[in-house]
């Protein structure tokens, strides 16, 4: 069995385009993660907000974006899991945004809390590229794209939210650990995940 990575253009990744913490109206002082992903229920948006309802009770001055968007339904479930579990929290739902891989650039942390369906990960390169530790569930392709637990990003258990928090805790407490799993991520992404590193071994393989 042979298999080629799928690939991100670099270049493209690297263009500056907005700032979400300017959109959000916070100091680049504040911590600062994210969330990228629809409101479907496998995407794990009641698990983030389980393990962040701990984060908060030693940070309470952190801040956590969702971006996505979803059915009616959908919306009116996730408002009520942040009420239920981060209520009064700085706590965003930023909706659908147009290039969001370039609007996480200096984001703090990238979480990805998926529970299903996750073959590969598009989300988790994107924020590798642009330097942000990820932290992630281990479904699906998600071990394989990020790599060496606890170097090139954090992964744990889809039932295990708990653990998740802790991992959370450690990088917001630990900028040198949080800033070098950001440039370990990168040069993985930048070694294995480029579109010309795509295009180059499927022409090979043609």
């Amino acid at each position: 069995i042979s298999y080629i990575y799928n690939g991100l253009d670099i270049k493209l990744t690297n263009t500056v385009v907005n700032n979400l913490r300017e959109t959000i109206g916070i100091s680049k002082n504040s911590k600062l993660m994210v969330m990228i992903g629809t409101y479907e229920e496998r995407k794990g948006h009641e698990f983030l907000l389980k393990a962040m309802s701990y984060v908060y009770q030693k940070h309470t001055d952190v801040h956590l974006a969702i971006i996505g968007s979803g059915s009616k339904s959908e919306t009116s479930r996730i408002n009520q899991l942040v009420e239920k579990y981060t209520p009064n929290k700085n706590v965003y739902l930023m909706g659908f945004i147009d290039n969001a891989p370039q609007m996480i650039k200096g984001a703090d942390i990238l979480l990805i809390p998926s529970q299903n369906f996750e073959s590969f990960g598009l989300t988790a390169v994107e924020g590798m590229l642009n330097s942000i530790p990820v932290i992630s569930t281990n479904t699906g392709g998600l071990p394989e794209t990020l790599g060496s637990n606890g170097v090139t990003g954090l992964y744990s258990p889809i039932d295990n939210y708990e653990l998740f928090s802790k991992n959370i805790i450690y990088l917001l407490d630990n900028k040198e650990v949080r800033e070098t799993i950001g440039l370990n991520g990168k040069r993985r992404a930048e070694n294995l995940f480029s579109s010309s590193m795509m295009a180059k071994k499927y022409k090979a393989l043609i």
